[in-house]
């Protein structure tokens, strides 16, 4: 037996607004026909009044008192209407508000459902990513020693957590994206705490040990599933918007790894990547690897060769020469870092030429 579909209670209105709309033009049009024979009735009992003694007044009067009981009626028909057509507007009104709170809780109810599932397939990837964690620390023997990390001593925790982010940024890119509030420069990947509060905050420390630790689905339940739950219910209630165009949608985009170039100092210099970030030195017979577009400005500029080019193999030719020089080769700069010079500075003694903001955006400017 084939089931019966629910009637459409917005169709259902808009019909009853066409019938009425049919009903008073209807009644219009008998108002209008009785008003001009009202206003006949009255000129010919006037006209008996004044030229038709033997007129049968009564009979006029009888007639013109007939048309104003008929349009005293009409009148009272479309107040009634008029009222009907209000009452079924707001009804049509409410109706589609309700479609509306409707889709948007089932659209929020639906994300909320899609973070769930998609927070199922990222434990199972997290568990996987743990236990391959573990076995490449294990293949680390704690004694060996295999590199110090700006002076420190590393351990095989140590190691594989270098392997695993840069892992990350890899499969991820944008994951680790940076953010300058002068004076403190931090990645984005950091560790909420009490993420089910109004407004969640950062935790002081990013390690494991600090703070209570969340598997990814209830971070996510508490993060962002709940929430989505909380505002469906608020809008079928009507104690909020059902617009869910919060702000304008950014399209994620997944950038590609940018080209990089190595460049070698040839002069002491500085230079922002982001107007009011974090501002980045080199040292004079320090490689640096930058992406293509901010390596090429800055040796428009002056302040660097390319790492590979003749021009730099002839400055540190000319260095080693020198007695006592502590960069001597291409490897020697890239190791070394920005903590080697080619004599030893007091960093207060450097003066550093600043070629202002480095970026695509100034590359295009100048062009």
């Amino acid at each position: 037996m084939a089931t019966k579909t629910a009637p459409d209670p917005i169709a259902a209105i808009e019909a009853e607004l066409a019938n009425l709309e049919t009903r008073r033009v209807t009644l219009n049009e008998r108002r209008t026909k009785a008003a001009d024979q009202y206003d006949a009735a009255r000129e010919a009992r006037k006209a008996a009044l004044s030229n038709d003694p033997t007129a049968d007044l009564s009979k006029l009067t009888a007639g013109v008192r007939d048309l104003e009981d008929e349009i005293e009626v009409l009148d009272g028909t479309l107040h009634d209407l008029a009222e009907q057509t209000d009452d079924a507007r707001q009804r049509l009104a409410n109706a589609k508000d309700r479609n509306v709170r409707g889709a948007a809780s089932q659209t929020l109810i639906a994300i909320a459902g899609s973070v769930d599932v998609a927070t199922d397939k990222l434990e199972i990837a997290l568990a996987a990513t743990a236990a391959a964690f573990d076995a490449l620390v294990a293949e680390i023997p704690q004694t060996l020693r295999v590199v110090s990390i700006e002076g420190r001593e590393t351990d095989s925790v140590m190691l594989a957590r270098a392997i695993l982010a840069e892992g990350l940024a890899a499969a991820c890119p944008g994951l680790f994206a940076a953010r300058s509030d002068y004076p403190f420069a931090y990645s984005e990947l950091r560790r909420l705490s009490r993420p089910d509060n109004r407004e969640p905050g950062y935790h002081f420390s990013n390690s494991a040990d600090a703070g209570k630790v969340l598997d990814a689905k209830t971070m996510a339940r508490q993060l962002v599933s709940d929430r989505l739950r909380n505002r469906a219910d608020a809008v079928i209630a009507g104690k909020t918007d059902p617009d869910l165009n919060d702000r304008v949608a950014l399209v994620p985009v997944r950038l590609a790894q940018p080209t990089t170039i190595e460049i070698l100092a040839v002069e002491d210099f500085s230079f922002h990547l982001v107007e009011g970030g974090h501002k980045s030195v080199a040292h004079r017979l320090e490689v640096q690897t930058l992406p293509s577009a901010t390596a090429e400005m800055i040796i428009e500029l002056g302040a660097a060769v390319r790492a590979d080019s003749p021009e730099a193999e002839g400055m540190l030719a000319d260095e080693s020469e020198k007695a006592h020089a502590k960069v001597t080769s291409l490897d020697d700069a890239r190791q070394t870092g920005a903590r080697v010079v080619q004599s030893p500075r007091s960093p207060s003694s450097i003066t550093y030429r600043y070629l202002g903001v480095i970026s695509v955006a100034s590359e295009r400017s100048a062009a």
